[in-house]
């Protein structure tokens, strides 16, 4: 239809092309976020931030740090050196428990396949947990329940946080 100088304004089948449009586009992002996708995504998110935070932390407060792995959950614990010069728990510090979402499980798995706890020394790295030094990162796997997604954090002896998603996660 042809306008006139006077004439302002869509016409009709210009709304309903515009609607149309983002209609099919809204169609095909919105079911791509699933609450549990989003759900998974934020859980790696804050455990990624977390480990980062503590690591920092270690090296400006010179003292160790440990996060004990769980299940569903992890718990973050300020360390001391004690009388005979080993790293223990400081009494007089409140240890932190984080509990994951109901549907997001937590594995975690040291080079050699026993269960991991991350210590982070005074300089920032990773504290190793047996006498052989390794140079494998730690992996931290999180997978949604009733779901084949799974995302990894992966903590290097150097301290050093890298976040992998399910397309890159071995």
């Amino acid at each position: 239809m042809r306008r006139t100088g006077d004439e302002k304004g869509l016409s009709l089948v210009e709304v309903i092309v515009t609607t149309a449009v983002v209609g099919v586009v809204l169609g095909v992002s919105v079911p791509n976020l699933s609450p549990g996708s989003i759900g998974l995504t934020t859980a790696k998110q804050n455990l990624a931030n977390d480990l980062r935070r503590i690591r920092m932390d270690a090296t400006i407060r010179g003292v160790h740090f440990r996060v004990t792995m769980g299940p569903s959950s992890y718990r973050i614990e300020r360390l001391r050196q004690g009388s005979s010069g080993a790293w223990e728990v400081d009494p007089t510090v409140t240890s932190r428990q984080v509990d994951l979402p109901s549907d997001i499980a937590l594995a975690a798995a040291n080079p050699d396949g026993a269960v991991a706890n991350i210590e982070f020394n005074t300089r920032g790295m990773v504290a190793p947990s047996t006498s052989a030094e390794s140079t494998a990162p730690v992996i931290l796997t999180l997978s949604q329940r009733h779901s084949a997604r799974k995302d990894n954090v992966e903590v290097w002896p150097s301290g050093q946080i890298r976040l992998l998603s399910s397309s890159q996660a071995s």
